[in-house]
């Protein structure tokens, strides 16, 4: 079988993350990997003349033998479209022991991130431990998509209650999720269905012995709410970092790199006028009425707009993603994949919430898979999210 990667463009390309000359030597023994399909398929493709199929969560072995396999052998070309990884169940079965070798050849070996991720990743754990002091990494796991998948909307309040319940609805319109619109939030998180807040963790942190000098590595590209929801962990521990207090805006924006300027999609205030133009509009507009009207409505400042959240003050449906929000989320993948090289490196891990694979797929337990596969004597912590935590 070939498994082709499409490299179209630099935010969608395989590249823009990974080590693509590395993934390709990893894997040669294993299956051949190309870059592009032969001229007479690339034309096909245009014309869409070929299949593709989209598996569902932790599909079986026996889905790809019995659905995917005949199709490939008939139409010679497949196109497999992933929605949100875990294509494939977490557990195979003995039989098929050499696959599930492969799987964590191709996890912990052949996908390494890009030279200049890794360069800048080491250099932050360098700095991270600069003091002769260990740190510990910790991903919140405050994601609005986990949120609205497991029914946490509750927990929060105002605006981001009807964020997450916006976002709930999507997915069950999708089939994502099975269940109702509106759940009983409180009883989700009794269950540890749903994150552990930051002053929980803190609490945890603090009982397992961790002092309040504990330097402690905050990961992740999101955390849904915005920083006034890790004021009480910052209370408990005043070194909480991430990467914007330990790389310099140079850093980042090399590790970006150079791109193509894209207008802006906020609103854009009137050129300024000048005093005659004020002067003769004055002079037009006539006796002033009486009664004065009301003063217009107070005009949503850009700051107010900025982020996905933005639209929600003035419309009920979400707008579709600008092109400025898709490089947005070209660089919290940027962001994610940083932080999650100096969270594998940490000296402890702390996950706010993780499922390991059983369900919806999430950073942390990603990064505890491979913890526990390059450093099993590592500290990596499992908390219990249920009643007990609470």
């Amino acid at each position: 079988m070939v498994v082709v990667y499409s490299c179209s463009s630099k935010f969608k390309s395989f590249s823009y993350l990974y080590d693509e000359d590395h993934f390709i030597h990893s894997l040669s023994s294993d299956v051949v990997i190309v870059h592009g399909l032969p001229k007479d398929l690339r034309e096909a493709r245009k014309k869409i003349k070929f299949p593709t199929v989209s598996p569902r969560n932790s599909a079986t072995p026996e889905y790809y033998i019995k659905e995917v396999l005949p199709r490939l052998v008939k139409s010679k070309v497949l196109g497999i479209i992933v929605n949100g990884g875990n294509c494939l169940q977490s557990i195979l079965p003995a039989s098929l022991e050499e696959f599930q070798q492969l799987r964590c050849r191709v996890a912990f070996h052949a996908l390494r991130l890009r030279p200049q991720i890794r360069a800048l990743g080491s250099q932050v754990v360098g700095r991270l431990r600069a003091s002769g002091r260990p740190y510990v990494a910790y991903h919140p796991g405050l994601l609005r998509d986990t949120l609205a998948f497991h029914g946490c909307a509750e927990l929060f309040q105002d605006i981001h209650t009807e964020l997450i319940q916006y976002r709930r609805n999507q997915m069950i319109k999708r089939g994502t999720v099975k269940e109702q619109l509106t759940v009983d939030s409180v009883s989700r998180k009794m269950a540890g269905l749903c994150p552990l807040m930051p002053e929980e963790a803190g609490l945890l942190l603090q009982a397992l012995g961790y002092p309040p000098t504990t330097i402690i590595f905050l990961a992740g590209s999101e955390t849904f709410g915005g920083q006034r929801m890790l004021i009480p962990l910052r209370a408990m521990f005043a070194n909480l970092v991430d990467r914007t207090s330990l790389c310099s805006q140079r850093e980042l924006f090399d590790l970006v790199g150079s791109e193509d300027p894209l207008t802006s999609d906020l609103p854009q205030p009137p050129p300024p006028k000048s005093e005659k133009q004020l002067i003769e509009e004055w002079k037009r507009a006539g006796p002033r009425p009486r009664p004065l009207p009301p003063p217009p409505a107070r005009p949503f400042y850009a700051h107010e707009k900025e982020g996905w959240y933005g639209w929600i003050g003035e419309n009920d449906t979400e707008p579709e993603a600008s092109l400025i929000e898709f490089r947005r989320q070209a660089h919290r993948l940027l962001w994610d994949a940083l932080d999650y090289f100096v969270s594998v490196e940490a000296d402890a891990f702390f996950p706010g919430f993780h499922n390991d694979g059983s369900g919806w797929p999430d950073y942390s337990s990603l990064v505890m898979g491979h913890r526990l596969y390059q450093t099993p004597s590592g500290i990596t912590y499992r908390p219990d999210r249920g009643k007990k935590c609470n």
